[in-house]
């Protein structure tokens, strides 16, 4: 297993975690982060879809005060099942794991409503978009802004000039670009010659 790179806290951050050296503090602060998050993401998900409590409730099979609860930081009572019955509801997935304490404090820090939005398929459906996987047209590897001034977009700019051949005789040059965020983005890929 590779070693894990050193993390950099923000001076607020800093005092969090070193107050986290107490076992008990660190069973606290998972306890509350998982309870506060989860009722946050259930309400900001239910309003962002214009559902009321009991709207929820109906889609769930259950009641209103059931719902409620479910928004309330201090229940902390959530089910796996729950979870999964919101997830089929809201039409999202569900991603759970274990990690480091620096981790979980850099995942957590932000509370803005808007770091709990997650789209239902059907609307991200609309912005996924795949790799060009045909032997005739080659495959994509990165999009970048055209106006990017990124020393990584500068040299790709210049070698996509002309063009290159690889070592194993793939040639990377520039495709149509496409719209997107009003900003022109660049596609490239290699093709087999």
């Amino acid at each position: 297993m590779a070693e894990k790179p050193v993390q950099y806290l923000s001076k607020s951050m800093e005092r969090t975690y070193k107050r986290l050296s107490s076992k008990e503090v660190r069973s606290a602060f998972v306890d509350a982060e998982l309870n506060n998050a989860i009722a946050l993401q259930i309400k900001t998900l239910r309003k962002s879809r214009g559902l009321t409590q009991a709207d929820l409730a109906k889609l769930l099979g259950t009641s209103q005060n059931s719902v409620s609860r479910l928004e309330d930081p201090s229940y902390g009572r959530v089910s796996i099942k729950t979870l999964k019955s919101l997830a089929d509801v809201f039409d999202v997935g569900i991603y759970l794991r274990f990690m480091a304490f620096s981790d979980l404090l850099v995942n957590t820090w932000d509370t803005s409503p808007d770091r709990f939005l997650a789209d239902p398929y059907e609307k991200d459906s609309k912005t996924v978009h795949f790799y060009i996987d045909a032997p005739s047209v080659g495959v994509t590897l990165f999009s970048l802004p055209s106006e990017s001034s990124s020393p990584v977009s500068r040299l790709l700019s210049d070698v996509v000039e002309g063009g290159f051949f690889t070592n194993n005789n793939s040639f990377l040059r520039e495709v149509s670009g496409a719209e997107s965020n009003s900003a022109r983005m660049s596609s490239f890929y290699f093709k087999n010659s």
